[in-house]
């Protein structure tokens, strides 16, 4: 909710308290910071998410590749759409929408 009314700093430092994440958590930082313009640590925090075990979302592949195509990222958005082939998600609507924009 703070990332949501521009108050990123404070869902970081909520985010970075929690003592457990998981899959919603993590969507919903990366998917803030992408929001608040902060590209490179939504693509960050989506690839830390990977490392820690969760499976994306096509909401999280949304906010991911939204931020590579804000930065002209086109490698690892290309990189990105072949993951959500891979895991079966990569025609969803939001994450071909965000394709588009690359």
């Amino acid at each position: 909710m703070y990332s949501k009314c521009g108050e990123i700093d404070h869902a970081l430092k909520l985010f970075d308290t929690m003592p457990q994440r998981n899959l919603v958590s993590w969507t919903a930082m990366s998917s803030g910071f992408s929001q608040n313009s902060k590209f490179s640590e939504a693509i960050r925090t989506f690839c830390a998410m990977r490392i820690y075990g969760e499976v994306p979302t096509q909401f999280a592949f949304s906010s991911a590749i939204k931020a590579c195509a804000s930065l002209g990222s086109i490698e690892t958005g290309k990189q990105l759409h072949c993951l959500a082939l891979k895991s079966g998600i990569g025609s969803e609507l939001f994450v071909g929408s965000n394709l588009e924009d690359m």
